[in-house]
């Protein structure tokens, strides 16, 4: 008799402790759905941002190619007159040192 009161007392607080668990079961298992939900959409968002940067990154080299090739050329041009200036005014003053002499 006593044993059978103490199970009955014993599955009242169990019931109790399943009654009061359930509603905190389901709260943690939407939040981990809701948890879930969000890496998804972080997932997602780092895939777009590291797409984001491969343009970017393609951008940077077609500019450094459109914009730096055409100074490099300009350059370049540039040097090769200077060059051909300062070949001009070594010949010019070879000359008239030879005629001075």
């Amino acid at each position: 008799e006593l044993s059978s009161g103490i199970n009955a007392e014993y599955g009242v607080h169990m019931t109790h402790n399943v009654v009061h668990v359930t509603p905190d079961l389901v709260h943690v298992t939407h939040n981990v759905v809701h948890m879930t939900h969000n890496v998804v959409h972080m997932t997602h968002n780092v895939v777009h941002m590291t797409h984001n940067v491969v343009h970017m990154t393609h951008n940077v080299v077609r500019v450094h190619m459109v914009y730096v090739t055409p100074d490099l050329v300009h350059v370049t041009h540039n040097v090769v007159h200077m060059t051909h200036n300062v070949v001009h005014m070594l010949c010019a003053g070879t000359q008239s040192l030879a005629q001075f002499l």
